[in-house]
């Protein structure tokens, strides 16, 4: 665009602050490795994430040319919580704060419609993660309602309790961020709370199994809940002992731990208290086991919110998408489903000859790829090779796993 337009301006690429390597984490794992990590790979990772620390000019996961296992990379990788900001010993040389400036001062910022809606959601508490803007453009703009609806709703997994607790404490590996304080009190709160978790997401995942639909929750279930107040008894821990250490960069650690606790303890309190008005709730269970227990909820109608957020807030938004109107229709729909009450449209048609260009060809022999993978797989990639042949070439064929497509090619 800067080559083409007339006049001059500035565009940056604003990234998620997880996708960035804080360098005082990165330097607090590198010493507190031996109770940290459980493996040698992960400990030759952290030297890997330290080398390629001090030769990138980026800083975030996109410049780093392997891919860090998740609980190394939570360990280094910057946080909300977590920082010292102008207090941090690294904040002159910080790589978030750096492309930080550089969003701030640019002209055009691009980003994802999770983080637009990241930063939506704060702004209702009074703060936020971007800029102030004028103009916002989204692109396939046909999802903005569900993006919208996930980050003004809540979801809370079993998993993400493990994790947190499997990091401050991990009996079977001896390993955790309590081990270095010899907290005894609270590694017995976290087998305890590893305990509760597992007795209640049980019951969660046994009375979805006796469920006949999709897991909707239409009333509040019966559940006794002593999750909730020891996960915030374990927090109230954390922050007393954060209160007695002199160091900034220990203190802080315990603290965001315990931001991590309350935020958990608050969404699953909200869910099975069924706080959150004119919202739907539902669970979902998922994992080669079925060991995965997801409680969602999600506002009915963000049109409300995105009307008085959004569209009131802001002078220009544009909103472009092949698919807001189908057919012959308009956007009533669409613009109701957003809480978008006026506006100017433009529906352009395809410049494509679908009569020409297109044929539909359908094969119903196929085994069922849920019933026979591995056979469908196979009768698929005949299929497809068939076709090839048939068109000489020139063939554009989408997949829906990676998988697929790698043995379809080979």
């Amino acid at each position: 665009l800067n080559a083409v337009l007339p006049v001059e301006f500035s565009a940056v690429l604003a990234k998620g602050r997880s996708n960035y390597i804080s360098l005082r984490r990165l330097k607090g794992a590198r010493e507190r490795s031996g109770v940290l990590f459980s493996d040698d790979a992960q400990l030759r990772q952290l030297t890997r994430l330290r080398e390629w620390s001090q030769s990138t000019s980026d800083g975030s996961l996109s410049d780093l040319n392997f891919r860090p296992a998740p609980e190394v990379w939570d360990e280094v990788r910057s946080e909300h919580g977590n920082c010292l900001s102008r207090r941090c010993p690294t904040y002159d040389d910080c790589y978030f704060y750096r492309a930080r400036r550089r969003v701030w001062n640019a002209d055009l910022s691009v980003g994802n419609r999770a983080r637009f809606f990241a930063d939506l959601a704060l702004r209702r508490e009074g703060a936020s993660v971007l800029p102030d803007y004028v103009v916002v453009v989204f692109d396939e703009a046909h999802q903005i309602e569900s993006v919208a609806a996930d980050h003004l709703g809540l979801s809370v997994t079993n998993g993400q309790i493990n994790y947190i607790l499997n990091r401050l404490y991990n009996d079977r590996q001896n390993k955790g961020l309590l081990l270095l304080h010899d907290l005894k009190d609270a590694q017995e709160r976290v087998l305890r709370l590893r305990f509760l978790a597992s007795n209640l997401f049980r019951k969660l995942r046994e009375w979805h199994e006796q469920q006949t639909g999709n897991g909707r929750v239409r009333q509040r279930l019966q559940l006794e809940n002593p999750l909730t107040p020891q996960l915030r008894s374990l927090s109230l821990d954390l922050r007393t002992h954060a209160a007695t250490l002199r160091s900034d960069e220990q203190k802080i650690e315990f603290t965001a731990a315990a931001d991590r606790l309350d935020g958990l303890a608050a969404a699953l309190d909200a869910w099975l208290r069924q706080s959150m008005s004119d919202s739907v709730y539902w669970a979902e269970v998922t994992g080669r086991k079925r060991q995965i227990v997801r409680l969602v909820c999600a506002p009915i109608d963000v049109g409300p919110v995105l009307r008085d957020e959004l569209f009131a807030q802001v002078d220009t938004v544009v909103l472009t998408s092949a698919t807001l109107a189908v057919g012959e229709s308009d956007f009533r729909f669409f613009r109701q489903r957003i809480g978008l009450s006026s506006c100017t449209e433009l529906k352009l048609g395809s410049p494509f000859d679908y009569l020409q260009q297109v044929e539909l060809v359908l094969h119903p022999q196929l085994p069922d790829p849920a019933l026979a993978p591995a056979q469908f797989e196979q009768q698929a990639c005949d299929r497809i090779r068939q076709l090839v042949e048939q068109t000489m070439g020139g063939v554009f064929v989408l997949f829906t796993s990676y998988r697929m497509l790698k043995n379809c090619a080979a």
